[in-house]
Protein backbone atom coordinates (compact mmCIF):
# COMPACT_ATOMS: atom_id res chain seq x y z
CA UNK A 1 0.00 0.00 0.00
CA UNK A 2 1.34 3.85 -0.89
CA UNK A 3 1.53 5.78 2.59
CA UNK A 4 -1.94 7.97 2.83
CA UNK A 5 -2.25 11.82 2.66
CA UNK A 6 -6.02 11.87 3.65
CA UNK A 7 -7.28 9.59 6.49
CA UNK A 8 -9.61 6.82 5.67
CA UNK A 9 -8.33 6.35 1.66
CA UNK A 10 -6.96 3.05 2.56
CA UNK A 11 -11.27 2.09 2.22
CA UNK A 12 -11.44 3.52 -1.18
CA UNK A 13 -7.52 2.93 -2.35
CA UNK A 14 -7.46 -1.18 -2.81
CA UNK A 15 -3.45 -1.01 -3.69
CA UNK A 16 -0.60 0.71 -4.82
CA UNK A 17 -1.81 0.98 -8.48
CA UNK A 18 -4.70 2.93 -7.24
CA UNK A 19 -3.00 4.47 -4.45
CA UNK A 20 -0.78 5.62 -6.89
CA UNK A 21 -3.55 7.37 -9.27
CA UNK A 22 -5.22 8.69 -6.28
CA UNK A 23 -1.73 10.55 -4.88
CA UNK A 24 -1.30 12.04 -9.10
CA UNK A 25 -5.04 13.17 -8.78
CA UNK A 26 -4.58 15.53 -5.42
CA UNK A 27 -1.03 16.69 -6.50
CA UNK A 28 -2.83 17.72 -9.97
CA UNK A 29 -5.38 18.98 -7.84
CA UNK A 30 -3.29 21.18 -5.28
CA UNK A 31 -1.58 22.50 -9.13
CA UNK A 32 -4.40 23.38 -10.49
CA UNK A 33 -5.77 25.13 -7.41
CA UNK A 34 -2.47 27.03 -6.90
CA UNK A 35 -2.82 28.02 -10.76
CA UNK A 36 -6.16 29.06 -10.52
CA UNK A 37 -5.60 30.84 -7.49
CA UNK A 38 -2.12 32.83 -8.91
CA UNK A 39 -4.65 33.95 -11.87
CA UNK A 40 -7.58 35.11 -9.54
CA UNK A 41 -4.99 36.56 -7.55
CA UNK A 42 -3.23 38.63 -10.51
CA UNK A 43 -6.60 39.90 -11.94
CA UNK A 44 -8.56 40.56 -8.32
CA UNK A 45 -6.23 41.47 -6.01
CA UNK A 46 -6.03 45.42 -7.05
CA UNK A 47 -9.53 45.49 -5.69
CA UNK A 48 -8.76 44.66 -2.42
CA UNK A 49 -6.10 46.17 0.39
CA UNK A 50 -3.01 44.67 0.65
CA UNK A 51 -3.17 44.04 4.41
CA UNK A 52 -6.52 42.49 3.97
CA UNK A 53 -5.17 39.65 1.80
CA UNK A 54 -2.66 37.77 4.15
CA UNK A 55 -5.92 37.94 6.70
CA UNK A 56 -8.45 36.24 4.96
CA UNK A 57 -6.50 34.29 2.67
CA UNK A 58 -5.09 32.61 6.14
CA UNK A 59 -7.81 32.30 7.77
CA UNK A 60 -9.76 30.23 4.64
CA UNK A 61 -6.60 28.54 3.61
CA UNK A 62 -7.11 27.43 7.28
CA UNK A 63 -10.67 26.34 7.07
CA UNK A 64 -10.26 24.66 3.71
CA UNK A 65 -7.16 23.07 5.61
CA UNK A 66 -9.12 21.55 8.49
CA UNK A 67 -12.03 20.12 5.97
CA UNK A 68 -9.43 18.45 3.68
CA UNK A 69 -8.09 16.44 6.60
CA UNK A 70 -11.36 16.21 9.17
CA UNK A 71 -13.90 15.04 6.65
CA UNK A 72 -12.96 11.61 6.59
CA UNK A 73 -14.13 11.50 10.02
CA UNK A 74 -17.26 11.64 9.14
CA UNK A 75 -17.66 10.67 4.93
CA UNK A 76 -14.91 8.31 3.00
CA UNK A 77 -14.45 9.13 -0.50
CA UNK A 78 -11.74 10.85 -2.43
CA UNK A 79 -12.94 13.32 -4.13
CA UNK A 80 -13.89 15.90 -1.27
CA UNK A 81 -10.01 16.01 -0.89
CA UNK A 82 -8.82 16.76 -4.66
CA UNK A 83 -12.18 19.58 -4.70
CA UNK A 84 -10.19 20.88 -1.15
CA UNK A 85 -6.63 21.13 -2.35
CA UNK A 86 -8.14 22.59 -5.94
CA UNK A 87 -10.15 25.62 -3.60
CA UNK A 88 -7.08 26.06 -1.76
CA UNK A 89 -5.43 27.43 -3.96
CA UNK A 90 -7.14 30.78 -4.54
CA UNK A 91 -6.67 31.45 -0.40
CA UNK A 92 -3.05 30.56 -0.90
CA UNK A 93 -2.24 33.04 -4.27
CA UNK A 94 -4.04 35.60 -2.24
CA UNK A 95 -2.42 35.20 1.15
CA UNK A 96 0.70 35.20 -0.45
CA UNK A 97 0.26 38.32 -3.48
CA UNK A 98 -0.57 40.23 -0.05
CA UNK A 99 2.57 39.61 2.12
CA UNK A 100 4.79 40.13 -1.29
CA UNK A 101 2.97 43.42 -1.54
CA UNK A 102 3.56 44.75 1.78
CA UNK A 103 7.05 43.41 2.03
CA UNK A 104 7.70 45.66 -1.33
CA UNK A 105 5.71 48.42 0.13
CA UNK A 106 7.42 48.29 3.61
CA UNK A 107 11.11 47.92 2.84
CA UNK A 108 13.30 50.48 0.96
CA UNK A 109 15.04 49.50 -2.51
CA UNK A 110 18.14 48.91 -0.77
CA UNK A 111 17.72 46.86 1.88
CA UNK A 112 14.55 44.63 -0.02
CA UNK A 113 17.29 41.73 -1.08
CA UNK A 114 19.23 41.50 1.82
CA UNK A 115 15.63 41.43 3.76
CA UNK A 116 14.50 38.74 1.36
CA UNK A 117 17.67 36.87 1.77
CA UNK A 118 16.67 37.21 5.91
CA UNK A 119 13.08 36.30 5.79
CA UNK A 120 13.70 33.32 3.68
CA UNK A 121 16.60 31.81 5.87
CA UNK A 122 14.35 32.20 8.59
CA UNK A 123 11.28 30.81 6.99
CA UNK A 124 13.78 27.90 6.21
CA UNK A 125 14.53 27.26 9.53
CA UNK A 126 11.07 27.59 10.73
CA UNK A 127 10.29 25.30 8.52
CA UNK A 128 12.67 22.42 9.47
CA UNK A 129 11.69 22.99 13.16
CA UNK A 130 7.63 22.98 11.99
CA UNK A 131 8.52 19.61 10.06
CA UNK A 132 10.26 17.96 13.03
CA UNK A 133 7.79 19.51 15.56
CA UNK A 134 5.08 17.66 13.92
CA UNK A 135 6.82 14.27 12.80
CA UNK A 136 7.72 14.04 17.08
CA UNK A 137 3.92 15.38 17.88
CA UNK A 138 2.42 12.62 15.46
CA UNK A 139 3.74 10.02 16.95
CA UNK A 140 2.25 11.52 20.50
CA UNK A 141 -1.33 12.55 19.37
CA UNK A 142 -1.16 11.39 15.94
CA UNK A 143 -1.38 12.74 12.31
CA UNK A 144 -4.96 14.06 12.35
CA UNK A 145 -4.71 16.34 15.52
CA UNK A 146 -1.37 17.34 14.62
CA UNK A 147 -2.67 18.45 10.88
CA UNK A 148 -5.93 19.93 12.90
CA UNK A 149 -3.59 21.93 15.09
CA UNK A 150 -1.79 23.03 11.94
CA UNK A 151 -5.14 24.39 10.26
CA UNK A 152 -6.02 25.48 13.08
CA UNK A 153 -3.08 27.51 13.62
CA UNK A 154 -3.82 29.22 10.38
CA UNK A 155 -7.77 30.35 11.08
CA UNK A 156 -5.64 32.37 14.43
CA UNK A 157 -2.97 33.80 12.73
CA UNK A 158 -5.49 35.14 10.23
CA UNK A 159 -7.57 36.20 12.84
CA UNK A 160 -4.62 38.19 14.82
CA UNK A 161 -3.74 40.00 11.56
CA UNK A 162 -7.32 41.23 11.31
CA UNK A 163 -7.17 42.66 14.71
CA UNK A 164 -3.54 43.99 14.41
CA UNK A 165 -3.85 45.20 11.29
CA UNK A 166 -7.02 47.43 12.08
CA UNK A 167 -5.33 49.27 14.37
CA UNK A 168 -1.93 49.47 11.81
CA UNK A 169 -4.37 50.08 8.99
CA UNK A 170 -2.56 51.36 5.83
CA UNK A 171 -3.70 54.69 4.15
CA UNK A 172 -5.68 53.71 1.10
CA UNK A 173 -3.66 54.32 -2.38
CA UNK A 174 -4.74 54.13 -5.83
CA UNK A 175 -3.51 50.16 -5.81
CA UNK A 176 -6.37 49.91 -2.81
CA UNK A 177 -9.30 51.56 -4.48
CA UNK A 178 -11.60 49.89 -7.47
CA UNK A 179 -10.74 51.23 -10.86
CA UNK A 180 -12.74 51.21 -13.66
CA UNK A 181 -11.18 49.29 -16.74
CA UNK A 182 -9.45 52.44 -18.49
CA UNK A 183 -8.19 53.62 -15.02
CA UNK A 184 -6.51 50.48 -14.09
CA UNK A 185 -4.16 50.63 -17.22
CA UNK A 186 -3.37 53.81 -16.27
CA UNK A 187 -2.42 52.92 -12.19
CA UNK A 188 -0.21 49.90 -13.77
CA UNK A 189 2.20 52.84 -15.21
Amino acid sequence: MVPRLVPGEELVTANAVSGQVTNVARLAGSALGGIVGGMVAAASGHRMRAARLPCYGAVAFGLVDLAIFLYPLGYVAVWPAIAGMIMVGLPGALTMAGLITLFQRSSEDSYRGRLFGAITALEGVTVLAGTLGAGYLSRLAGIIPVLAIQGAGYVVAGLVMIVWLRDHAEPAGPADEVLGEGEQVLAAR
